[in-house]
């Protein structure tokens, strides 16, 4: 889990991908789908040739595609041979790399899927397996606009990056924006006259990248204001799964840094199989998280914080064993107890023996963990234990 994936996209990421609402993102989605095409084509059918520097890729009908970087690196990688000693070698040697390994080590009779981009010529942008399910920057664009800002989930101002400072778009923030986004509690560190500039929401030609918290419904429990924040991302291309990640924060501010993210949770759905039907489920997840009560929430974690798990370490980590095999959390005695220290050096976690505490221990331990598959699994954990014991 990477809590600053929101801040990292509002460094990098190049204007014509910026904008300030969804509203913005998903015309250009909706112009990139209704531009594109999908077609399969029997890898004995395929070759590439040089075009001028570049290569590109060469049906039946003899018709050069362009390939654009990204899908230059996935044939490559079908083709078994690194993509980047490929681009230093002139095209003409290149091609001759590429078409030996494509012939040596993809079986003939499968199936190579692509997308491309039609603009007068193709431009091919990936070049994946026929398992491959795509699932559309713009259907999830579309899907949360349409959802979620009726309901007042709202992308925080941010302060111009400076990759996109001469964006003709940065303006003063207005008092009606202040209002709108809120700046206490899950709004953002921007008051009337500071500069802002799009960002919270990125859309290219191959993935996005969306940040939403729901100002004006803050949760008051004792010693924190907190506020729901919801990131999504995917990628049509097949750069990078379907995923997500929900959780409470303290505010965002002007380089969209979550500070005192807590409770989080990440989901991850690979682009295999019915991709539509099993994130038809997850928006259904996402909608009943973006609509719960406030007062719900906040009893909940009241609850959680006032639910006290043993009197001492020894205590709190025996009732955790036994939720643990009770409830088939899936917790090592090392996660455990790294939970509990976490939540016993971080003041703002709460009290380390009760429930809320562990709860955000565990979120902490999540985020230092190497592997995606891993910190999935603790949030998981994370989110079953606060459901354990306040319902």
């Amino acid at each position: 889990m990477d809590i600053m994936k929101a801040s990292a996209e509002w460094a990098t990421r190049p204007a014509d991908e910026s904008f300030f609402t969804l509203a913005d993102a998903r015309v250009k989605a909706a112009e990139h789908k209704a531009s594109s095409v999908e077609f399969e084509r029997p890898w004995s059918d395929l070759r590439v040739e040089a075009s001028g520097p570049a290569v590109a890729l060469v049906g039946k009908a003899g018709v050069p595609a362009a390939l654009t970087h990204y899908a230059f690196g996935q044939l490559a990688a079908k083709a078994s041979f690194p993509a980047e000693p490929l681009r230093r070698l002139p095209a003409t040697l290149a091609c001759q790399v590429l078409n030996h390994q494509i012939k040596a080590t993809i079986a003939q009779d499968a199936t190579a899927a692509m997308m491309a981009h039609k603009n007068g010529a193709l431009r091919v942008q990936c070049v994946t397996s026929e398992k491959y399910a795509r699932y559309w920057n713009a259907d999830l664009l579309d899907l949360l606009d349409d959802r979620l800002t009726p309901m007042g989930w709202r992308t925080p101002p941010a302060r111009p990056s400076p990759s996109r400072e001469a964006d003709p778009r940065i303006r003063p923030a207005t008092e009606q924006d202040v209002i709108d986004w809120g700046t206490l509690g899950g709004g953002a560190a921007i008051k009337v006259g500071d500069q802002i500039g799009p960002a919270g929401v990125y859309a290219s030609d191959h993935d996005c990248f969306v940040l939403l918290t729901l100002p004006g419904r803050s949760l008051e429990v004792p010693g924190a204001v907190l506020n729901k924040f919801l990131l999504l991302w995917n990628s049509e291309v097949g750069d990078r799964a379907l995923g997500g990640m929900t959780g409470y924060l303290d505010m965002v501010c002007g380089n969209h840094i979550l500070w005192g993210a807590r409770n989080v949770s990440e989901f991850s759905i690979r682009h295999v199989g019915e991709v539509e039907q099993r994130f038809g489920q997850v928006s259904f997840d996402l909608r009943r998280y973006a609509d719960d009560s406030v007062s719900e929430d906040q009893a909940k974690i009241v609850m959680a914080q006032n639910t006290i798990l043993g009197g001492s370490k020894a205590d709190v980590l025996e009732a955790l064993l036994g939720i643990n095999a009770k409830k088939r959390l899936g917790l090592s005695q090392t996660i455990m107890e790294s939970a509990y220290d976490a939540a016993e050096r971080t003041p703002r976690y709460g009290n380390p023996r009760a429930v809320w505490g562990i709860v955000n221990g565990l979120t902490e331990v999540s985020q230092a963990l190497p592997y995606q598959e891993d910190r999935v699994k603790v949030d998981r954990a994370a989110g079953r234990l606060m459901d354990a014991v306040t319902f």
